[in-house]
């Protein structure tokens, strides 16, 4: 079943002066390291540090290749999958790599006491997805019933002898990015608060000798602040919105690098709150996103306007099986007529007595959702809602997420996610089994909906292709047309990086979740 990896014969290090390893290369990130916990969901691959069982095949959605699984097998019925671990793998403390391993991080994920949000797809209707020890080398995976994105939501791994001592309640608190040991192609070796963080080769790595000798990760929050340090040569490598993209791909001394992003951005309205609980009020407010005007005037013309809840990279995308509100102030006008609101004496909408009025959350400091919100309060304005634009820090905005209220307390988010590539995993989004109620679950626009729930079940269980991209055809045009968020834009991911730096056999990524398909193979041209 599976595909080659990233492995390939090491090279002589000293095959003359064109050789390839050696050297440093600075990447800047944008804050803090705290997404090293392979059990919160947020390992960044550009690091190159953490691996699991397969990875998607690049630039193929619901591809797969083998990583720490050289191979696997599916049994006739689909619900055993068998897999052959790569033998001869290490971890960065030199440990070896087992079906110990694979069968111990099992185990944590569905203790209960650990808290690991994993846990809750590692179910299929109530039945625990189950992992067994074959040998050394070879485990299997045990599903309730056959379950199509099974490979979407392998058990994160982590060394067993690293971290077996410590009790499953205390391992979210671990400071992993303090000392994280993994299996990927560079070793953790330093991190200075506020500053960088070294990692540096790893000699021993399964797939091959890395070119690079060290790999500095810069937290530079500013992005004018990186485009500075990249024109100086202090760093590598840094993302860029679009004004600072342009100017430097305009310098014509750097190389760029643009596509898409596998993001949506959307206004997620609170379903289970007035007025949002009226389906015609959603549809209002979606006809009056003015979404060209986002694109150019937020993302000088670097995003796409979206409709629907997929993205463009995901597997079944169909845009022409969403139903399309495009922007139209005359029929946003109609929709809420017909749903009972009328112009008060200042101009306000008002229905029973209540003035549509309403807080517009975005996370404080991104000025692109900000100056999104100021063009969508603009048009709204324009057929008498008032909306007010208020960023807050993220934390508080988590915590408006994530309070324990039914309905949830806020009255919308501008919020983004990109999921891909099985659109299974929106089902956490807009299935009414994922609504939070005081619980775990991401439908905060608490959307619920029996029919969709239906089809995601429906999405499940079916193998065949066709059939599955019916599903979520189907899926696409009633979540479009039922708006429990208004669908905005599609960005684009920007890079631009230095000329010394050479990525092409790393394989370069536009995805939101991986910079570099192939970390292991970046180099310098300079080899310092």
């Amino acid at each position: 079943m599976a595909l080659a990896g990233c492995q390939r014969e090491a090279e002589d290090p000293d095959a003359g002066k064109d050789s390839k390893y050696g050297g440093t290369a600075v990447f800047r990130i944008h804050s803090e390291v705290n997404y090293m916990n392979p059990f919160s969901g947020g390992i960044y691959s550009l690091e190159g540090i953490s691996e699991g069982l397969v990875r998607e095949q690049r630039d193929v959605a619901g591809k797969y290749v083998g990583v720490l699984a050289e191979d696997w097998d599916i049994s006739p019925d689909g619900c055993t999958y068998t897999f052959k671990l790569r033998k001869g793998v290490k971890w960065h403390d030199g440990e070896p790599f087992t079906a110990d391993d694979v069968i111990f991080s099992y185990n944590l994920v569905m203790n209960e006491e650990a808290g690991i949000s994993h846990r809750a797809y590692m179910y299929i209707d109530g039945e625990p997805i189950v992992y067994e020890k074959v040998n050394d080398y070879e485990v299997k995976m045990i599903l309730p019933k056959k379950y199509a994105p099974a490979l979407n939501y392998l058990v994160p791994i982590v060394p067993k002898h690293y971290v077996e001592d410590l009790p499953p309640a205390k391992i979210k608190e671990y400071e992993w990015e303090r000392d994280p040991i993994f299996t990927g192609p560079f070793k953790f070796v330093e991190y200075k608060t506020g500053e960088y963080v070294r990692l540096e080769r790893f000699e021993d790595y399964w797939g091959g000798r890395p070119y690079l000798d060290e790999i500095i990760l810069r937290i530079i929050p500013d992005n004018n602040a990186a485009a500075v340090a990249l024109e100086s040569g202090e760093i590598d490598f840094t993302d860029a919105p679009p004004d600072v993209f342009k100017r430097l791909e305009n310098a014509g001394t750097f190389q760029a690098f643009q596509g898409a992003s596998g993001i949506v951005h959307f206004i997620c309205m609170n379903n289970k709150a007035f007025p949002f609980d009226d389906v015609r009020v959603r549809q209002a407010i979606s006809h009056l996103v003015n979404r060209e005007a986002i694109c150019e005037q937020v993302h000088s013309g670097y995003a796409k306007p979206a409709y629907g809840f997929m993205v463009p990279t995901d597997m079944f995308y169909n845009d022409d099986a969403n139903v399309k509100h495009e922007y139209d102030v005359e029929k946003a006008k109609q929709l809420l007529a017909d749903a009972g609101f009328e112009p008060g004496p200042d101009g306000i909408l008002v229905k029973d007595g209540k003035k549509f009025e309403f807080d517009l959350l975005y996370r404080h400091g991104d000025v692109q959702r900000e100056q999104a919100a100021l063009i969508v309060q603009s048009d709204l304005a324009k057929v008498g809602i008032t909306m007010n634009p208020r960023g807050l820090e993220w934390s508080a905005i988590v915590r408006e997420l994530n309070a324990n209220t039914d309905p949830l307390p806020f009255d919308a988010i501008l919020l983004a996610n990109g999921l891909g590539p099985d659109p299974d995993r929106y089902s956490a989004i807009y299935a009414s089994w994922s609504y939070p109620s005081g619980g775990p679950g991401s439908n905060y626009c608490a959307f619920l909906n029996p029919e969709v729930d239906e089809l995601f079940e429906r999405g499940q269980t079916e193998m065949d292709s066709e059939k599955r991209q019916e599903i979520y055809n189907e899926l696409q045009t009633i979540i479009s047309d039922q708006c429990p968020s208004a669908f905005m834009w599609y960005p684009q991911t920007m890079y631009c990086y230095s000329q010394r730096l050479k990525v092409d056999e790393a394989e370069m990524s536009s995805l939101n979740w991986v910079r570099f398909w192939n970390p292991a193979w970046l180099y310098v041209t300079d080899g310092k």
